[in-house]
């Protein structure tokens, strides 16, 4: 299982000069010589933790409230840091439509209270 194991890269490296399978894929970016057509949840987690360090935890240290709506992936990535579950475990986050998660942040950073506001269902 790839897409959301925290721990295993998704097949998904083209090399280069193969269109065919760029436009059936239609989901796909370059970097370099590669054209990468997928992320893991490790990548992912990889991108949502420092923006939630230099930007997310700084606010609420500065006493503001934030409101994180953001893709599955990336709130997975993100619970997957505030609620410390074990790489083995991140597929097993689920985040129900229009679910609310609040978390409650000390000044340190740490989480010291979580409550789930409203109960969504799978779309």
């Amino acid at each position: 299982m790839y897409s959301n194991s925290d721990v295993t890269q998704p097949p998904g490296v083209l090399t280069p000069g193969e269109p065919q399978q760029i436009d059936i894929v239609g989901r796909s970016w370059q970097q370099g010589d590669a054209t990468f057509t997928a992320l893991a949840q490790f990548d992912v987690h990889a991108r949502v933790l420092p923006y939630y360090q230099e930007h997310i935890l700084a606010d609420l240290k500065a006493g503001r409230n934030v409101i994180v709506a953001a893709h599955g992936n990336s709130l997975r990535a993100l619970m997957k840091h505030l609620d410390q579950v074990a790489d083995d475990k991140v597929h097993e986050l689920e985040i129900g439509t229009g679910e609310v998660h609040v978390y409650e942040i000390s000044e340190d950073g740490t989480v010291v209270g979580k409550e789930i506001r409203a109960k969504g269902g799978k779309a």
